[in-house]
């Protein structure tokens, strides 16, 4: 028995995530009724008011906005709703019950308020801005756009108004637009955070990060209790791969606000990308611990498991991130991965193709269901999908390397050939495809052609083990032992922990006569996998050769213990050997 060479893999298309680094705008309803000293003395005023004239609609507005103020919007919305039943044209109850309802997030509601104020008294041209917010909430852009466009024509000296519609453009990606209003808030008015926190965003957006940050420096000298501009500084320093600083901001960001999610989120990010992934992990739970509806926590939570090769608690995060945002196909095919990684290759076909069904240029979707279809020995289905990445690009040299492989692994080597030859002139640098090329002819016995696609693999890769491996095999059929050797020993020094170099070794020592060196060749693939079969019967073949009798029926014993059922034959033979060589004695 002597090992087979074993082939690549399949390739798998490298994991897209979403933006592990996240861009955090600030924004806030427009118009909120103030807070007030001697909140409950006043409450308890209003309270006597209504005792003693229960049909006065002020009282029960000033009431709510009491109730408002205190955070107990429940029981303002009562009495916003008392007021507007006793004066149906109150136009500042609706509006102040709107900004209840978006201090709820129930935006729908907000904008029916401040839409019926306007009707009963158009003067309130200020509450144009609050709908314009409302509507960005939504994410409705263009309508939000409308309002604040008609809000700006009634103040156009507002700045605070060209900083928000500046924030809906940059959701809608119209950076220059945003940029514009960014600047006219600083035009007229220079001292407010909030334009350069939001301007240092675009430019972070557009991967100006060193503008960025410096829009954040005067956002901190301007407002330095700010959170928010804290941990977009770091973002930008992040980017700018300055770790120590961006760990830094983030840290003064949770000083000032303990119970920032975000923050957790993009310090976990940080330990991340620093690969100490239980800091990372705990981070995010601290993340979702503050925001339990936090998708981004969950997913980056999830592609840390898969890192660790934990894909059950993977999937469950995945899972827990789509509940969230079922529109995300990154999250789909992330975890198309995990199941493909887990060997569920059904479910992580479905993901991939609802990823492909949401973005049909999703050449990574195309290429890992592809994958999965080849693992299913549904090679038809592998092909075409391979086929649908090359419509995408044309020159990708894995697709045509994984259609080889599955011709491959139908002996099918003609077709193979063809294929690796065009992954290799898409990227005449693919050292794999140099190396699978070699093994087919290999194993067509082309061994000229073999060694010199296995030295082109070297040339491009000199650490690629398995050229070693397989060229040193390709000497060893031929003969060419002292040419095999070295190759054997330069992957036995790359490899020190795996058995395959060593028994190859092992058996060309045997061929030579060197069975003290095969013994001990195969006594340290066996103490790389304990349980190799094959080690133990070739050892006990070479023990034979030596006449250590005893040691030859102790490997015999062994590897009928680890052999699988497949080997019965061999497994027969090595029961008579022990019998032979007992009844002969001599050990």
């Amino acid at each position: 028995m002597t090992m087979k060479d074993s082939r690549k893999a399949i390739a798998l298309s490298s994991m897209v995530a979403i933006s592990l680094m996240v861009l955090l705008p600030i924004c806030g309803p427009a118009v909120y009724a103030e807070d007030r000293p001697g909140l409950d003395k006043a409450l308890d005023s209003f309270n006597k008011a209504i005792e003693s004239n229960p049909s006065n609609a002020e009282s029960y507005f000033n009431r709510g906005n009491i109730y408002e103020s205190k955070g107990m919007d429940d029981k303002a919305v009562s009495d916003y709703n008392t007021a507007i039943d006793l004066k149906p044209r109150y136009a500042e109850a609706f509006i102040n019950r709107g900004i209840v309802y978006y201090k709820k997030a129930e935006f729908e509601r907000a904008i029916l308020d401040y839409t019926r104020a306007l009707e009963l008294d158009p003067s309130y041209g200020e509450v144009y801005s609050n709908i314009g917010l409302a509507y960005s909430k939504l994410g409705r852009y263009d309508q939000a756009l409308y309002y604040y466009n008609k809000a700006i024509y009634e103040y156009e000296d507002d700045p605070s108004l060209y900083v928000d519609r500046g924030k809906v453009y940059n959701e809608k990606g119209a950076r220059r637009e945003a940029m514009a209003d960014f600047n006219k808030t600083l035009e007229l008015n220079d001292k407010r955070p909030d334009a350069y926190l939001n301007r240092g965003l675009t430019y972070a957006r557009d991967g100006k990060f060193r503008e960025a940050i410096a829009d954040y420096d005067r956002s901190i000298e301007l407002d330095p209790k700010n959170a928010e501009s804290f941990l977009s500084r770091a973002i930008s320093y992040a980017n700018k791969a300055e770790p120590e600083k961006s760990m830094a901001d983030i840290a003064r960001a949770m000083e000032l606000n303990p119970r920032y999610p975000e923050a957790y989120l993009n310090r976990a990010n940080l330990y991340f990308n620093q690969g100490q992934n239980d800091a990372a992990i705990s981070d995010y739970n601290k993340a979702l611990e503050l925001n339990s509806q936090y998708a981004e926590a969950y997913f980056n939570r999830g592609v840390v498991y898969a890192r660790q090769n934990d894909y059950e608690q993977a999937i469950y995060d995945y899972t827990k991130a789509i509940d969230l945002r079922p529109d995300c196909g990154e999250i789909f095919f992330n975890r198309a991965n995990a199941y493909l990684s887990r060997g569920d290759y059904d479910k992580a076909i479905s993901d991939f193709t609802k990823n492909i069904d949401a973005n049909n240029k999703d050449i990574d979707s195309y290429m890992n269901r592809g994958i999965a279809y080849a693992r299913k020995g549904l090679s038809d289905q592998a092909i075409a999908d391979f086929n649908n990445a090359l419509e995408i690009n044309p020159k990708f040299a894995q697709a045509f390397f994984n259609i080889a492989l599955v011709y491959d692994s139908k002996i099918q080597y003609e077709e193979s050939l063809k294929y690796y030859a065009k992954a290799i002139g898409a990227n005449p640098k693919y050292a794999e495809a140099y190396l699978n090329r070699g093994i087919v002819y290999s194993n067509r016995t082309q061994y000229d052609q073999a060694i010199a696609d296995f030295n082109k693999a070297l040339s491009i890769d000199p650490k690629n083990t398995e050229s070693y491996f397989n060229r040193g095999l390709v000497y060893d059929n031929q003969g060419k032992y002292e040419k095999a050797l070295p190759d054997y020993d330069k992957f036995i020094e790359l490899n020190p922990s795996h058995m395959s170099g060593y028994i190859n070794r092992g058996i060309l020592y045997v061929k030579k006569g060197m069975y003290d060196r095969a013994i001990d060749d195969f006594d340290k693939a066996i103490q790389a996998n304990p349980q190799s079969a094959n080690a133990y019967f070739n050892k006990a073949l070479v023990c034979e050769k030596a006449g250590r009798n005893k040691d030859a029926i102790d490997a015999y014993k062994n590897f009928i213990k680890y052999a699988t059922p497949q080997l019965a034959n061999y497994i027969e033979g090595a029961q008579d050997r022990i019998s032979e060589l007992e009844q002969a004695g001599n050990y």
